[in-house]
């Protein structure tokens, strides 16, 4: 669909500096500027043309009548002189827009040349009554029906007048011996009333079928083109235009410019499918691709049409429409989404059910073991020794089983906004870490900004702290000579910025992209669940936060947490 003319706006086709196209320019300035309506915009251009050619037709007369030696000089000028100011006039109305008042005058103006050229020129005998004809076809088409009757009567009454003046020899018209004027004004009447009352019918017709077409086209939302694939012309339908965001009147592309407004990585992608359909008929042209509309924004559509061919099986014509399809698209794309998400999460719960299902055994079969051996151990030493250990494994329990309900409970649990305490979060993460090895060792510090005030949920707040100071005590060194943990929190314009710093065991740079999946352990020795910091991610995410890590093996880690002050939603 690509062509250097808009059939809206430059109709016709022709060389450059030709005749033809000085015509059509000529028709481009007098005819006004489109309208909402498709119709009154053609029936405008239509009086364009029609006054266009009585210009012409009467500039040729006049020329003619001005070499013509018997033609007196003033009867030729006044005559053509008033020709020529009711050509002016017609220009002016239509230019005006006043399209129904320039088919009413035009209609006028014909039916008075008509009318004094039977006066005066052969009366009811000659064929000069006949263009009357014309002349009721012409204004049934611009305005109705109705109009052509009307017509056809005050044309009828007039032709009653010549008649009566030929019967009493008032006509200056001479009459032959055979010639009857009331049969000639009979047929005439009968002529006349048929075709008014025919062109009505038909008219009705054309209006009703017109009517059901645009409801259809209405109804489909749909748009509509028709490419002349000779010319490379293209006619965009009204509700084309109306998709897209503009009034008839706006339209801002034609045939050589609609390509603008394809999307670049489309356009490929419709040349193809263009080039399938001219090669066989079989191929259908349908394509989706994204337009840019008026707004700036470019949104799907889907298109089809058909060409029709000559009888080489050449086109040489297609027709096609034209529909949005974006909330179709935005529907699959939301589909094919969830359902990624969904082979995620399948993913995930596999591996969940897996690894849950070894790690709560685990502890479980250490604690049954230990228990078993307790029971044949009588020095209460060793037995000590035995419910120590049995001890570990079930806070290893305990811990995993956090994990699991802090993940269930990010998942289902909303947003709850109150304001955040960090002091009292932190002793009471200490107050129940205290026991955990080697955590009695460990020198922390805390760094809180005395001017914080954060509102965020306090519940998802406490598992993201208690997550990463469990793993920095776990992960901890106790080889050096001063192991540390610091805790800072601090204002950072519209939020807060958390960072835990340990000067521990650290992490591989290798591991460090991998260490906020699901059950992922860099160490098989590890002694954690391996979700901790998946369910930090999970819960940072949750409160539109972000989380990133620097480490470096065996000489600390460093996270560093920013979450938005959430007072007010």
């Amino acid at each position: 669909m690509n062509g250097p003319k808009n059939r809206d706006e430059t109709p016709g086709v022709s060389g450059r500096n030709s005749l033809s196209d000085i015509l059509k320019k000529l028709t481009d300035w007098i005819a006004p500027p489109p309208t909402q309506s498709e119709e009154i915009s053609r029936k405008a251009r239509l009086l364009a043309k029609i006054v266009l050619s009585i210009f012409v037709t009467n500039t040729i007369g006049f020329v003619g009548a001005l070499l013509e030696p018997k033609n007196k000089l003033s009867v030729t000028l006044i005559f053509y002189g008033l020709a020529y100011t009711a050509i002016i006039g017609f220009v002016i109305v239509l230019r005006q827009g006043k399209i129904k008042l320039a088919g009413w005058s035009l209609t006028v103006f014909m039916w008075c040349i008509v009318a004094f050229a039977t006066l005066f020129f052969g009366g009811l005998q000659s064929q000069v009554p006949v263009v009357f004809v014309v002349a009721i076809m012409f204004i049934g088409s611009f305005l109705g029906g109705r109009s052509a009757v009307i017509l056809a009567l005050v044309t009828i009454a007039f032709l009653g007048f010549v008649a009566f003046l030929e019967v009493n020899h008032l006509m200056p018209a001479q009459l032959g011996p055979e010639y009857s004027p009331i049969n000639a004004w009979g047929g005439l009447c009968v002529a006349l009333l048929l075709m008014a009352m025919l062109l009505q019918n038909s008219l009705a017709s054309i209006k009703e079928s017109e009517e059901r077409y645009q409801l259809a086209v209405r109804g489909s939302a749909a748009g509509l083109w028709d490419w002349d694939i000779k010319t490379n012309e293209v006619y965009y339908g009204r509700g084309l235009k109306e998709i897209l965001g503009y009034e008839p009147t706006e339209f801002p592309y034609n045939s050589a410019t609609f390509n603008d407004a394809i999307h670049p990585e489309d356009l490929p992608l419709i040349k193809a499918s263009l080039d399938k359909h001219f090669l066989s008929p079989e191929n259908r042209f349908d394509v989706e691709f994204r337009l840019r509309v008026k707004n700036g924004d470019y949104r799907w559509f889907n298109s089809q049409g058909e060409a029709v061919r000559n009888k080489q099986g050449q086109p040489y014509r297609m027709v096609g429409s034209i529909a949005d399809i974006t909330k179709r698209k935005l529907a699959e794309e939301s589909i094919t989404q969830k359902n990624e998400e969904l082979i995620k999460i399948n993913e995930e719960l596999d591996r969940f059910v897996y690894s849950a299902s070894h790690d709560l055994r685990a502890p479980i079969t250490s604690l049954l073991g230990l228990i078993e051996v307790a029971r044949l151990e009588d020095d209460i030493l060793s037995i000590k020794k035995l419910l120590s250990m049995q001890e570990r494994s079930l806070m290893k329990l305990d811990s995993f089983i956090y994990d699991i309900v802090s993940y269930s409970r990010n998942n289902r649990v909303g947003i709850e906004i109150e304001k955040i305490d960090f002091r009292s979060l932190l002793d009471n993460i200490y107050d129940l870490l205290h026991h955990m090895e080697p955590g009695k060792g460990i020198r922390k510090e805390i760094e809180i900004d005395p001017d914080l005030c954060f509102y965020s949920d306090k519940k998802r707040i406490y598992v993201v702290l208690n997550n990463l100071i469990s793993n920095a005590i776990r992960y901890s060194d106790p080889t050096k000579e001063d192991p540390f943990i610091k805790i800072q929190i601090a204002n950072s314009g519209n939020g807060v910025t958390l960072r835990v710093i340990d000067n521990g065991g650290g992490i591989d740079m290798e591991f460090i992209p991998k260490i906020f999946d699901m059950f992922y352990r860099a160490s098989e020795r590890s002694g954690g669940s391996g979700i901790g910091l998946y369910i930090v991610k999970e819960v940072v995410q949750k409160l539109h936060g972000t989380i990133e890590v620097f480490s470096q093996r065996y000489q600390g880690s460093e996270f560093i947490v920013r979450l938005p002050d959430m007072k007010g939603r």
